[in-house]
């Protein structure tokens, strides 16, 4: 489980998880903060945010698919992760990483959340690695990933958010035209969040906490609350 000398720990234990899901890759699409920085197409902060697993989302259209799915990774060597807290889904892969590999849908044994459905129709396929592939949410929808689980749990307490620092970090140059060609549930969810998120906080104040770790911090502020505030209209 070791990166080479200078090599990306993000990138790397993405490598490792796509390498043992093997095939069965084709059936995820990985989500959340360990691949935010998949998605960042500008050096704006120094190292990414650490994540303690790796979070995807599957099409299991029945509970019978689902035990089908579980049965598949464990002939691939994933073992439950019993021992990492009893969050339903969470598995280690042969080389030890975490991986959260939840069903999306509504179906018992589901998310029941609507983005996990959307990002099953709005990914890309990266080549990780030599041969390795992966397929990961675009930014759109993690944004509204994001949004929402800030709104969830982030709010009462947002200098600590660590998704409001994922929301931060990904609005990215083209966000606000990624976000304009989206299905119009998700554009119009992310603009009424953003719009939120620059009336009701202090965004000057919580933007400078949170990208503290940038390049140029006050030219990175300047720029992630200028393109949320272009989000939200």
């Amino acid at each position: 489980m070791s990166t080479p000398p200078g090599g990306d720990p993000v990138r790397a234990r993405l490598e490792r998880v796509s390498r043992a899901l093997g095939p069965l890759g084709q059936r995820v699409v990985l989500i959340g903060g360990s691949i935010a920085p998949l998605l960042h197409t500008e050096r704006l902060v120094k190292r990414p945010r650490p994540n303690e697993d790796v979070d995807g989302v599957i099409d299991a259209e029945s509970y019978l698919a689902q035990g089908a799915w579980q049965e598949a990774l464990r002939t691939a060597g994933f073992t439950e992760a019993i021992d990492a807290g009893m969050l339903a889904h969470r598995w280690r892969t042969p080389d030890g990483d975490l991986v959260d590999l939840v069903p999306a849908g509504s179906q018992l044994g589901s998310t029941g959340q609507v983005w996990d459905v959307l990002a099953l129709r709005h990914f890309d396929v990266l080549e990780i690695a030599p041969g390795v592939f992966l397929q990961h949410v675009r930014a759109p929808v993690l944004l509204a990933m994001k949004f929402a689980a800030f709104r969830d749990r982030g709010r009462e307490d947002p200098l600590y958010s660590a998704d409001l620092e994922d929301i931060l970090v990904l609005c990215r140059p083209a966000i606000v035209d990624e976000l304009r060609a989206s299905e119009p549930v998700i554009t119009e969810f992310v603009a009424s969040q953003a719009a939120l998120l620059v009336t009701d906080f202090d965004i000057e104040d919580l933007a400078a906490a949170h990208l503290n770790n940038a390049y140029a911090p006050a030219e990175a502020m300047i720029i992630a609350i200028g393109r949320l505030r272009s989000i939200g209209g």
